[in-house]
């Protein structure tokens, strides 16, 4: 592979990152289950404290927390694989397809994870949430990337 200009950075970085990201959704799979659910407490209290002192008179449950959190994961996850795949120049039916496979790939070992951890369990609900996640994510980036790209070509175009 022949390193030219800095177009090979962005590459490294949005891979790593995203390794990085993949590396840190299995590590929060392997928490047991009482482990796991103290955490999703704890963000739990954090948030309704929050809700509360701003005299929002709303308390999530641990349950739409923990969903909360699989969505939040896998919108980030989407992002960040939207990156990757536009830093290699991917477009069109191959992204879709690209895109595609890893948000469901990702997810599916996730769960595959949680089935060997101790006290706790696997549900297909979860992929398809976490899939849903990353689908929003992946949305979301390519609208920003475009609006981006449109407002560079009518600078470029009006030599604003």
């Amino acid at each position: 592979m022949k390193w030219k200009g800095p177009s090979v950075y962005p590459k490294i970085l949005f891979t790593a990152a995203t390794a990085l990201f993949v590396l840190f959704i299995f590590h929060n799979s392997m928490f047991p289950g009482p482990q796991s659910g103290a955490q999703s407490q704890t963000v739990m209290h954090f948030v309704n404290q929050l809700l509360a002192s701003c005299n929002i008179p709303y308390a999530f449950t641990e349950h739409f927390i923990r969903k909360a959190g699989h969505f939040t994961e896998y919108f980030i996850f989407g992002v960040l694989l939207a990156l990757t795949l536009r830093a290699y120049r991917c477009e069109g039916l191959e992204f879709v397809f690209a895109q595609g496979f890893f948000l469901l790939l990702v997810p599916a070992c996730d769960e595959l994870i949680q089935l060997f951890t101790p006290e706790r369990g696997s549900s297909v609900a979860d992929i398809f949430l976490d899939f849903c996640g990353g689908v929003v994510g992946t949305v979301v980036c390519c609208l920003f990337l475009f609006r981006s790209a449109k407002k560079r070509r009518s600078v470029h175009r009006f030599g604003r």
